[in-house]
């Protein structure tokens, strides 16, 4: 057996170098998702379709007009999802081995604290995955197919559809953009007078594509590349970005578990703004955290019999929608 203390097999120059190559985790829709600890395992939602009326001028001294009661009220309730990962650290994973990057044996804790992040790693890609699911109005399982939650069932809306037509060539000007700005007001209609910010739209790789390159949105693009071309740089999130029409488009074409984050034809529109879109977390399935404020990650260590080890697990159990899944405009694309 080979020691891997020797310096023929790790050299200090490649010890030097040293890496650790994690992979890429999505986390580009966090920050539009408000979050809050919750103490039960679901969600219970009262909706009630009250609306935005104008009211009519009336004389003084008279008796206005009597406001709406509303449309019947609804209460959804939503189960959580249950994240959970799970690994074992024995002592022969430990004994005789290099800790990484180091000249030191490899120590238990050190081992436990890198599998750790490991778990957590792939719970927070799915926690973004949800978070696409939820932009997309139907958060899916793993498998890519399982529904989760259907916001549009829940609530009893409709899904808004949208097709966009790519011109190759330069041919009718602005009917690109009189596309995009109807999408614009279908969301502002699905809104009803409710706050919202700036719109944005999550793009697969064939429509990011048709956006920036096509006849009509290539100027616009290469202006919008001049006026940011120094930020670029050091800003990634900039690099795959795209204001045009009063909708800031970025590309994530990304793909986790072997599910594309977005459907390479398919953009998404949704709007931004507090309480628009909520994850929720759940408590753990311990002893100690029944009943208490759910916190979006846990972590638990066991030692196994007769000291052979522990066992690892991390969990989450959140649950990501949006409050108005009215709003939410997926865009098929195409090129003629």
């Amino acid at each position: 057996m080979a020691n891997v203390f020797t310096p023929d097999l790790f050299t200090c120059s490649e010890l030097s170098a040293a890496v650790m190559r994690l992979p890429w985790v999505p986390s580009l829709l966090k920050p539009y998702f408000t979050e809050e600890g919750v103490r039960t395992t679901s969600i219970t939602i009262d909706l009630d379709e009250v609306g935005i009326k104008l009211v009519p001028d009336s004389p003084r001294g008279s008796v206005g007009g009597q406001p709406s009661q509303g449309g019947p009220r609804k209460v959804v309730t939503i189960p959580s999802a249950h994240l959970s990962r799970y690994d074992t650290v024995h002592p022969e994973d430990v004994q005789d081995v290099r800790a990484f990057n180091s000249t030191e044996p490899e120590t238990i804790a050190n081992r436990l604290a890198r599998k750790q992040a490991a778990l957590r790693r792939d719970i927070e890609a799915t926690l973004e995955y949800h978070r696409v699911g939820a932009v997309k109005g139907q958060v899916l399982d793993a498998d890519g197919s399982t529904v989760l939650f259907d916001s549009f069932a829940a609530f009893g809306k409709s899904k808004a559809t949208k097709s966009i037509t790519f011109p190759a060539s330069a041919g009718a000007k602005n009917t690109l953009l009189r596309n995009v700005m109807d999408i614009v007001d279908m969301v502002d209609t699905a809104m009803g007078g409710n706050a919202y910010g700036p719109l944005m739209a999550i793009c697969g790789a064939n429509f990011w594509k048709w956006l920036t390159t096509g006849a009509e949105t290539r100027a616009s693009y290469d202006q919008w590349y001049a006026n940011h071309a120094q930020q670029f740089s050091h800003d990634q999130f900039l690099a795959g970005v795209f204001d045009y029409g009063g909708i800031r488009w970025c590309k994530y074409s990304k793909t986790v578990g072997g599910n594309a984050l977005v459907a390479t034809d398919k953009a998404h529109v949704f709007p931004t703004g507090s309480g628009i879109f909520k994850t929720f977390y759940a408590p753990a399935d311990y002893v100690e955290t029944v009943n208490t404020d759910g916190q979006a990650f846990y972590s638990r260590m066991e030692p196994k019999k007769f000291g052979k080890g522990y066992e690892l697990e991390v969990q989450c159990n959140p649950i990501s929608l949006c409050m108005f899944p009215e709003a939410l405009v997926e865009v098929s694309g195409s090129e003629s």
